[in-house]
């Protein structure tokens, strides 16, 4: 909603510095299915690398929404099953980014690298921080509190909802080509529910830490944007 707040906090700004910089390299994707593959696991790796457990999903879902715009009407374009799969060696690369960390903490240093990680993952369970109980929906509205903490986001989201609504009112469109639409463009749901399940997951950390991952709505409101863009434009083709 307020880009000018990354630049406000640069320090947790890796992902988000990651992701822009994967959009610009998303051009040199397109018609090469076998190297988007490659390209999310790098960035998966690259991700963990440089992340401070703060918004990696981003990493993912920004040059992925991107890739699948490019192709919307190419021949080789991004299709519900490479969504998912594209996620799956995503996170992978992650995954094993961080515990090859754990180990490499372990072998060269004194800390004790895994029994930390296993630790704080095991924290993460507690479903209770400093007597509070924290559940996903508190998550949830500590999260669209953040977001409207304040007028100017009040405002911004005020804006939003109006332009919305103004369109739909306006659009005459019957809703068998609505419905049809959505279908043709339904990797687009997909990024909404990696949003979600992101905050299902992680929402014990979220809560603490929920002014770092409300940032992954920008996720959401990007994938339903166009959504909406998509169901209304009537220049779109139903595939």
């Amino acid at each position: 909603v307020r880009p000018h707040i990354i630049c406000n906090s640069l320090q947790f700004s890796n992902c988000f510095l990651i992701a822009f910089i994967a959009m610009l390299l998303v051009p040199k994707l397109i018609g090469n299915r076998a190297s988007w593959f490659l390209f999310f696991w790098e960035l998966g790796i690259v991700t963990m690398f440089f992340d401070f457990y703060t918004t990696p999903l981003i990493t993912f879902a920004f040059p992925a929404i991107y890739l699948w715009l490019l192709t919307r009407k190419e021949t080789v374009r991004l299709t519900y099953r490479d969504v998912l799969l594209a996620f799956g060696i995503w996170l992978a690369g992650y995954l094993l980014m961080w515990i090859a960390k754990l180990i490499l903490t372990d072998v060269f240093t004194s800390v004790s690298g895994l029994k930390t990680g296993l630790t704080a993952i095991g924290n993460w369970t507690i479903r209770s921080v400093q007597g509070e109980t924290i559940t996903p929906i508190h998550t949830f509205y500590r999260i669209a509190a953040a977001v409207v903490a304040d007028s100017e986001g009040a405002c911004i989201w005020g804006i939003a909802i109006m332009i919305l609504l103004i369109i739909t009112l306006k659009t005459k469109k019957d809703r068998y080509l609505y419905s049809q639409n959505i279908i043709a463009n339904k990797e687009i749901l997909l990024f909404i529910g990696f949003t979600l399940l992101w905050f299902l997951i992680t929402y014990k950390p979220t809560a603490v830490h929920y002014y770092f991952q409300y940032r992954s709505i920008a996720i959401a409101y990007w994938s339903v944007f166009l959504l909406l863009f998509y169901s209304m434009n009537k220049d779109v083709d139903v595939m």
